[in-house]
């Protein structure tokens, strides 16, 4: 040991994550086979282009063609909301259904 503290630029920064992308496009991906009838029965209602899911005081939408989630303002939904929003509606399960 050299008695020498390391400086920030001595540490190596980590490789951006791709963990949001991945999670974004296996959403996607489930949502794809994911039906109406389940995707309404969670709240979601349909629009031209995709689905539109109520949030707290927000209305998300979510365009299938894009692969993307917007707000009522047309401003993209952050990382982690977009990750919440859309594994929600790939639920397939139904309390009381087998």
């Amino acid at each position: 040991m050299t008695g020498r503290s390391a400086s920030p630029k001595d540490i190596p920064y980590p490789k951006p994550q791709e963990n949001y992308e991945v999670a974004t496009e296996r959403a996607f991906e489930r949502l794809s086979r994911q039906s109406a009838e389940q995707l309404q029965w969670l709240g979601a209602i349909p629009c031209d282009g995709g689905w539109q899911l109520p949030v707290f005081n927000e209305l998300f939408t979510v365009r299938l063609s894009s692969k993307e989630v917007v707000v009522s303002s047309g401003k993209k939904v952050g990382p982690a909301w977009r990750i919440v929003a859309l594994h929600y509606l790939c639920v397939i399960l139904r309390p009381g259904k087998d």
